[in-house]
């Protein structure tokens, strides 16, 4: 199952490593589930060999691509939410789940 998922097969593409180490920790503790209950004898999710997790490259942005972008985004209707991300170093989820009263414009926080 797991070389299934890391190399894909003929209808289905590989997955990343992080989901396929979230596939086995589910299946893992099912078939630990069951070795409790004695539907089986020993849990063979303990010898599975997991791919090693690497993580990618960051690819970050320039000064000639920030200008380019900040060009890009003049006028539209997220304008200043694109530059509280790109100036803050908020991630993501930390900028949109973000409300006004959660700033105090006087106090720069």
């Amino acid at each position: 199952m797991v070389n299934n998922l890391f190399n894909g097969t003929a209808t289905q593409k590989a997955l990343a490593q992080k989901t396929i180490k979230n596939a086995h920790g589910v299946l893992h503790k099912a078939l630990k589930q069951a070795l409790l209950l004695g539907y089986i004898k020993s849990n063979p999710a303990d010898v599975c060999k997991l791919p090693r997790i690497t993580k990618g490259e960051v690819e970050t942005i320039d000064d000639t691509k920030v200008g380019a972008f900040l060009a890009g985004i003049s006028g539209h209707r997220y304008e200043i939410l694109y530059k509280l991300t790109l100036f803050s170093g908020l991630r993501q989820s930390e900028v949109i789940g973000l409300k006004w009263s959660y700033i105090d414009i006087q106090e720069g926080m």
